[in-house]
């Protein structure tokens, strides 16, 4: 009995690291273990007069699942609040660029990270340098081609970057060399 209380206290201590996923399948396995227990309880109460320490072998295997439930419990809170502030933030972000969208006159894209990068997704780099006689809004390059350009705006596809009238450089540029 001795054995089996510090294997239960171990398992405790095993179930506050473990995640989601795993502490669900945790508590299936301690409730089979606790239904066991009662069939076997329920079909032979002679048992419990024999081996006295059963009861407390159920009463670990229920504290377990309680134990695991709550810790699985803390941890899906946590997960669903996460995913909350994400879902949050990721719309801040886009009521952001549309804002930004609207301000500069453009359909698709986004905001540059910085003055010289795009987010991943926004590969396409576009500047605003041209001579008020181009009829271009600016130039678009892409993410292998002339580094130290200075950023406006950032586009997914070539194809967005010409509908909100960015055209390719006249000459082809430099890919940029490896470091």
């Amino acid at each position: 009995m001795i054995l089996f209380n510090k294997f239960a206290h171990e398992n405790i201590e095993v179930m506050n690291s473990l995640e989601e996923d795993e502490l669900a399948k945790a508590i299936r396995t301690h409730s089979q273990a606790a239904k066991i227990i009662s069939n076997y309880l329920s079909t032979s109460p002679d048992l419990l007069q024999k081996y006295p320490e059963i009861s407390e072998v159920f009463r670990e295997v229920n504290f377990g699942i309680s134990h695991a439930q709550q810790v699985y419990d803390v941890k899906k809170q946590q997960r669903l609040r996460k995913n909350e502030q994400k879902k949050k933030a990721e719309e801040t972000y886009w009521q952001y660029v549309q804002q930004e969208r609207r301000k500069l006159r453009l359909r698709n894209g986004v905001p540059p990270l910085n003055s010289e990068s795009c987010p991943v997704q926004f590969p396409i780099r576009a500047t605003t340098n041209l001579s008020k006689t181009d009829s271009a809004r600016g130039i678009y390059y892409y993410i292998d081609e002339i580094k130290g350009v200075e950023v406006y705006w950032c586009f997914a596809s070539p194809e967005e970057a010409e509908a909100d009238n960015f055209r390719r450089p006249k000459k082809t540029p430099p890919k940029q060399q490896p470091k």
